[in-house]
């Protein structure tokens, strides 16, 4: 780094004609390290290891995914956003894009966990991703998303007594895992308008990652919505569970009544 900033106050060529920048310092009040420069190197692309489920450009390019998220993953322990996949990429590596746009996406559970290796998670931008879909997830809000899923799941396994590969192929134990992420604010599936600590957002959580209900088009739930018959009939034989045939039901009462009769979530409070 020092070398690099000697070479651009003396050697670099200048817009203007001539060479070097020599009105460039660093700034030593920001960084309080001796020669200035930062304490630790910014790694963007760290060795990832070969997990359970890799995820690939499709699973979140705009291209691939009709609806206004990208892949839906059962065993989603987090989400994620950013405006693009930014490949970073070298001009002899000929790709057709170096920003490829992107749906919110989701974290899979099972690229924290090595298809071989039994006591080592993933805890950051070394899960189970493609180069290209690193360019997404390596962000630092889906990093510390990373780190969360894997603490979680490391304090559940020992609770369980179970091994962490184990959590996301078993339906009762992921159902646990994911309500231990929602009871800590971790949201598990792309909703605007059911946030955390709001009526429902257990249960609409819980429907959205088992693929039950998508909601509208811009990713609204719409809880305070009646819901029509018609929406009625085909919520619960999408579900299949039974929904009070007459009576105003909106869609965030529906959705706690069928993640109770699927044993998704607590037992519904009394509606008024």
């Amino acid at each position: 780094s020092v070398g690099y900033l000697y070479w651009l106050q003396t050697e670099c060529p200048r817009s203007s004609g001539g060479r070097g920048y020599p009105e460039l310092r660093p700034r030593g009040d920001v960084f309080g390290t001796a020669d200035a420069t930062s304490a630790l190197p910014y790694v963007r692309e760290s060795r990832r290891i070969e997990a359970l489920v890799t995820v690939v450009q499709q699973d979140l390019d705009a291209n691939s995914n009709a609806g206004p998220r990208g892949a839906n993953y059962r065993d989603a322990c987090g989400i994620g956003l950013y405006g693009g996949l930014d490949i970073h990429s070298l001009q002899s590596a000929k790709l057709p894009q170096s920003f490829i746009g992107i749906k919110p996406f989701q974290i899979p559970l099972r690229a924290l966990i090595p298809k071989r290796v039994t006591n080592v998670l993933a805890a950051c931008k070394n899960i189970g991703v493609s180069h290209i879909a690193n360019g997404a997830y390596r962000l630092h809000p889906v990093e510390w998303n990373v780190g969360e899923a894997a603490g979680a799941l490391a304090a559940f396994a020992l609770a369980r007594g179970v091994a962490p590969r184990n959590v996301p192929g078993n339906d009762d134990l992921l159902r646990d895992y994911q309500q231990v992420l929602l009871d800590r604010g971790v949201p598990v599936f792309w909703w605007t308008d059911v946030a955390f600590g709001t009526p429902y957002f257990d249960a609409v959580q819980m429907l959205g990652v088992r693929g039950i209900v998508s909601g509208y088009d811009d990713m609204r739930f719409g809880p305070s919505d009646a819901l029509a018959p018609a929406d009625r009939i085909a919520l619960a034989a999408d579900a299949g569970v039974e929904l009070p045939a007459s009576g105003d039901l909106t869609r965030g009462q529906a959705a706690q009544l069928i993640g109770t009769q699927l044993a998704l979530v607590k037992p519904p409070q009394t509606f008024a």
